[in-house]
């Protein structure tokens, strides 16, 4: 899911004719203008998510990503991508004594227990150090709690799987958190612009 930063014409075309009567490029102004308003826009976007699911921003931000504007290419957008996320890095997910995973994914939701889940270490997987996983049913054989099964060879071992929540693209892309998001871009957008513009006149004082 991704936005654009967008100038309104109005905009553009006042500050093209001021730097031109510096006779300056309105380049740089407006580049700054956008990489500023990516930063404020990121912060606003993660926290309209975290106030949905239960993960800190800091998490929610590593799937975002910043594709900035330079004084040849002016132009910006705001990128979240990425896989579902594990449930592992869900804020307070762990594992009880008694057996399962106790998980909450969503802020307003209530906790629940993955009686047959269990967290482990991932091989290969980078997201944090540990995951969620689940064996699931082989054929005919119905998985046992408790047993075992890492201790089997692994043509013995029941199939795991990770379990995973919801991905920040899609919570990026509902209308709750991209329509309020798209429109603190345009209010920031304005915002900036105008800020790095006054910034560029000051140089002349």
């Amino acid at each position: 899911m991704t936005i654009q930063m967008k100038f309104n014409q109005a905009d553009i075309l006042e500050v093209k004719a001021v730097m031109a009567g510096i006779g300056r490029s309105p380049n740089p102004v407006m580049s700054r203008a956008i990489n500023k308003t990516l930063g404020v826009t990121q912060t606003f976007a993660a926290k309209r998510i975290y106030n949905t699911l239960n993960l800190t921003q800091t998490r929610i931000k590593k799937n975002f990503s910043q594709n900035k504007a330079s004084t040849t290419d002016v132009r910006g957008s705001l990128v979240a991508k990425g896989g579902p996320v594990g449930l592992a890095s869900f804020t307070g997910t762990k594992e009880l004594a008694r057996g399962g995973v106790s998980v909450k994914v969503h802020r307003s939701g209530s906790r629940f227990i993955l009686k047959h889940a269990f967290m482990a270490k991932g091989k290969g997987q980078t997201e944090t150090a540990q995951h969620v996983f689940e064996r699931k049913n082989y054929g005919n054989r119905a998985y046992r709690p408790g047993f075992l099964y890492a201790t089997l060879p692994d043509k013995y071992r029941f199939p795991l799987e990770r379990l995973t929540g919801p991905r920040i693209e899609d919570e990026y892309a509902k209308p709750t958190v991209l329509n309020p998001t798209m429109g603190y871009a345009d209010y920031q957008l304005g915002i900036q612009l105008n800020s790095q513009l006054d910034y560029e006149l000051s140089k002349l004082r």
